[in-house]
């Protein structure tokens, strides 16, 4: 039985007894519980049983705080009760009191109140591990080779050192949980046919891949940080394992499997609580934290929430389009690769030219053993990284955070010297060179764009500057830099690149909200265009087209029009201030308050004495006219507005009526159908 179908038991045990029903755990492992004592649970009965979990008592009050467990713990709880239910996925109805009690309003909000305490620093602490910082995972790679690569250390303490190395690097570059590193096997690790160079890995043992398409090919390039570079760190352990006696098989686990689980944490626990290891933050570190602290790293180096998800394999909301899609993409992969490298960047490791280095010598005489067990192809870059190491760890050896191995080193230069003597007459020190380089995509194609600043091929040079040019390449490895020119420029280009894709993506977000808008207002002015030209208005004679022809008055001069004008304003004046007392429709209420019926002055022209000789009639119909006002205020016509009033109160109902219905519904705020 698993460790997590063991916990649901002894969840459901301690509700059980807290319902007080004998039950043994051997019935609730096999879920041969009764129906009946199933049926039995209610939202009522779990509440109670949380708040002793987290309160202490069932019926908590105000001053109460859950200092007894968090949240989480909750969540934990509630999905260990959910697995037993009968109705496991429907919810729970209080009406008819049948469901999944566990999904009921009543839990919910009992663990949301809990949170709430969390937040406020009024409950239990939170033991969660934080991110790895780039800096602290750096620093805890040179400790793992102050206490691992020791010229005295045993060959069992080497390997353990060595394992552990290799895994952390490779974690960090997957952004994968120490379980799924454990589990990893040698025959995931292929090699890159695009790019030579590097490796793919395929990570198919994780709690988030139940099918193939969550198992990408997955690129892992070579590290400026020599310390974090995963090429070095697994060509150094296989090597290391091979050698003191460890059986490695190619279809056996990469880092030892479950058997090795215990160890490697408790190697782990022991570094991170070490004394000679500094925490930048505040915080509990444990396994957890180095895939978190690739994921921080990685989006706050630029890479997209997108490009993470992939990276570290986390299932997003599924959609149609994901069927469609390849698994494997090439630039997002190399570019997130690219980013988890550090700060200094990617790297190819690459023989110099003036030393004929073939490659049956790398992978007979470097690493045999990875030749071995993952093949030529995959051997040849790791190799490249070994030897590189070696050379490097010599001329430039660090007692305190030495590259490789010491006795490792010494096997690889003494084979290099014996076939090829020594690098010193060869004018050279070290016959591998690191070639950062940086990935751009083109199309749906990766291009690598190499920042080669050694001119190793020019071979009419005296002696002198070739000397002198090997001590500037010496100086640039050792500090793992682009360079004094080409640093600036490339990130002067990422830089400029990165804005113009978030300025490319404003612009088109403007666009299409501005295109929304703009539709949205065509469509409110042409419907009321529309209904305006349906609109029963009374327009005054003089007003109307060819109304000076008809009249006669087509050339007169000034004088003339301004006497029809006076005699306009007077036909207004002479307009009686009265209201209709039966209009059969809303219509022609607001035809009434608009343009005034039979000839009569409009009602939002009355004047205050005007207004109270008809108060009655005008107060009753005003709720009417003020409803309307409003609605056609907000963007709607008249029409619109009044077919809206009598959906409301209905087609068949009098004027009468449903004025009289409007004004009771005025005194409680009005009715919500009409409010705007």
């Amino acid at each position: 039985m698993s460790t997590m179908k063991k916990r649901y038991a002894n969840c459901m045990l301690l509700l059980l007894n807290h319902m007080r029903a004998d039950i043994p755990l051997a019935i609730i492992t096999s879920r041969d519980i009764p129906q009946d004592l199933l049926l039995s649970i209610t939202p009522k009965i779990i509440v109670e049983y949380l708040n002793i979990r987290a309160y202490g008592v069932a019926h908590p009050t105000e001053d109460d705080r859950p200092v007894l467990c968090r949240s989480s713990t909750l969540a934990f709880y509630k999905k260990a009760f959910s697995s037993y239910m009968l109705n496991g996925n429907s919810h729970w109805d209080d009406v008819l009191n049948r469901g999944n009690p566990t999904k009921s309003k009543q839990v919910n909000n009992m663990i949301k109140q809990v949170i709430k305490h969390e937040v406020r620093h009024q409950g239990v602490k939170s033991k969660a591990r934080r991110a790895f910082e780039y800096k602290e995972f750096v620093s805890l790679s040179k400790l793992i080779r102050t206490k691992g690569f020791k010229a005295n250390i045993s060959s069992v303490d080497s390997l353990r050192w060595s394992r552990l190395a290799a895994m952390l690097n490779f974690q960090w570059q997957l952004m994968a949980r120490q379980d799924d590193m454990i589990n990893l096997k040698f025959e995931t690790v292929t090699t890159n046919i695009a790019f030579p160079f590097a490796l793919n890995c395929q990570m198919r043992w994780s709690k988030n891949i139940t099918e193939e398409r969550d198992s990408p090919d997955q690129v892992m390039f070579g590290s400026l940080e020599e310390y974090i570079c995963p090429l070095l760190n697994l060509a150094q352990y296989i090597e290391t394992c091979t050698e003191s006696g460890e059986l490695l098989t190619r279809d056996g686990h990469l880092f030892g499997g479950s058997k090795a689980r215990s160890g490697i944490r408790r190697l782990f626990d022991v570094l991170v609580c070490d004394e000679e290891f500094h925490a930048l933050l505040n915080g509990l570190i444990g396994n957890h934290s180095v895939r978190k602290g690739s994921a921080t790293y990685a989006m706050r180096s630029g890479l997209s929430r997108d490009h993470t998800n992939r990276r570290g394999r986390w299932r997003v909301r599924k959609q149609v389009v994901d069927s469609y899609i390849d698994v494997n993409l090439p630039y997002p992969d190399s570019l997130a690769a690219h980013k988890l490298c550090g700060p200094k960047g990617s790297c190819k490791y690459k023989p110099k030219r003036q030393v004929n280095l073939p490659n049956s010598f790398i992978l007979e005489k470097i690493v045999p053993h990875c030749r071995s067990l993952v093949g030529d192809a995959s051997a040849l870059p790791l190799g490249h990284a070994l030897l590189w190491a070696a050379f490097q760890d010599k001329h430039h050896h660090d007692e305190d955070h030495p590259l490789v191995q010491t006795w490792l080193r010494d096997r690889i230069v003494q084979s290099y010297e014996a076939t090829y003597g020594p690098c010193e007459s060869q004018n050279v020190d070290n016959p591998i060179k690191r070639v950062p380089f940086v990935p751009q995509g083109v199309g749906d194609q990766v291009n690598i764009i190499e920042i080669d600043l050694d001119n190793d091929d020019d071979d009419d040079d005296s002696n002198d500057d070739v000397l002198t040019r090997n001590n500037n390449r010496i100086a640039r490895a050792s500090s793992g830099g682009l360079g004094d020119a080409a640093a600036p420029l490339l990130a002067d280009q990422i830089t400029v690149q990165r804005q113009i894709e978030e300025v490319k993506g404003q612009v088109l977000q403007q666009v299409f909200e501005l295109r929304t808008l703009s539709q949205k207002h065509f469509r409110i002015l042409t419907s009321n265009i529309k209904r305006i030209a349906l609109e029963p208005v009374v327009r005054p004679r003089a007003l109307l087209p060819g109304a000076e022809a008809q009249r006669g008055t087509h050339g007169q001069n000034t004088n003339m029009e301004d006497e029809d004008e006076d005699e306009l304003m007077q036909l207004e004046n002479l307009k009686l201030a009265r209201l209709y007392k039966h209009p059969k429709t809303l219509f022609d209420v607001w035809k009434e308050y608009q343009f005034g019926l039979n000839g009569e002055k409009p009602a939002k022209e009355f004047t205050v004495e005007e207004r109270g000789k008809n108060k009655s009639m005008y107060c009753r119909r005003k709720v009417l006219w003020d409803v309307i006002r409003s609605m056609v205020r907000a963007g709607h016509t008249s029409h619109a507005a009044i077919d809206k009033v009598y959906s409301v109160y209905g087609r068949g109902t009098s004027v009468t009526k449903i004025l009289m219905k409007m004004i009771r519904d005025r005194k409680e705020g009005g009715h919500p159908s009409l409010t705007v």
